[in-house]
């Protein structure tokens, strides 16, 4: 199984574990869901969306969202995940970023880690 496989699972395993309905997997997951997770479980879902956008670049065909990408994964390839991850906690800290979906906060936070 790949590492985005076994992300995937493990964020699966998280969710239900925290008694969650099975209609939730689809729901909204915003910045509060993403503070109520422990120290290990945010790792892991940073550890996912870090793949997705690493693999999401590699089939776009816009030349910004490429160029965003790229610039994302140069800056942080060298960051342990609890690294990104603890960046990604003070981003979260910093403002009301709350009530944003986790996908916006992260490229957001990463728009303010990686400059152009």
């Amino acid at each position: 199984m790949t590492r985005i496989g076994l992300t995937a699972c493990a964020l699966a395993l998280a969710f239900f574990a925290r008694g969650a309905a099975a209609s939730d997997a689809f729901s909204f997951f915003d910045g509060s869901d993403y503070n109520a997770l422990s120290p290990n479980e945010r790792t892991v879902y940073i550890t996912g969306l870090s793949d997705m956008m690493e693999r999401m670049s590699e089939a776009v065909d816009d030349q910004g969202e490429r160029a965003f990408l790229d610039r994302a994964h140069r800056c942080t390839a060298n960051m342990k995940q609890t690294e990104l991850r603890d960046y990604i906690d003070a981003y979260m800290q910093s403002g009301d970023y709350a009530r944003y979906s986790m996908a916006s906060n992260y490229r957001a936070a990463l728009n303010v880690k990686c400059p152009r």
